[in-house]
């Protein structure tokens, strides 16, 4: 993203952002995640909706960027590669030197 950031493009490699969410000290893969992609997006609900535990949707943000509609469905390829994807982010950020951040509240180096 360095020339985005030196203002020498606007563009910028498509790529996947990942998101975690959860309760506890050890993250559980497969709970409570987000892929999202240029143009689509993958939610594990778990309890994030009524009736959705153990869920996977998908959603098309071009044509519903308000994900009323779930096309996992429609697209199990898309569910897949952005499955296959997560797995290999959550791998590479809980790997062998991965260490629970812990924030200090009223610590000596910050109020």
């Amino acid at each position: 993203i360095l020339p985005a950031l030196e203002g020498k493009t606007s563009e910028l490699p498509a790529r996947m952002l990942f998101q975690q969410w959860h309760r506890g000290e050890t993250p559980e893969r497969f709970r409570s995640f987000m892929v999202r992609g240029p143009r689509y997006k993958l939610v594990h609900s778990d309890t994030a909706r009524p009736g959705t535990a153990d869920k996977f949707e998908l959603f098309d943000l071009q044509s519903d960027p308000h994900e009323t509609t779930d096309i996992s469905k429609e697209h199990p390829e898309r569910v897949a590669e952005f499955k296959q994807a997560y797995e290999k982010w959550f791998d590479d950020v809980t790997g062998a030197n991965w260490q629970l951040p812990r924030i200090v509240v009223g610590s000596e180096h910050e109020k």
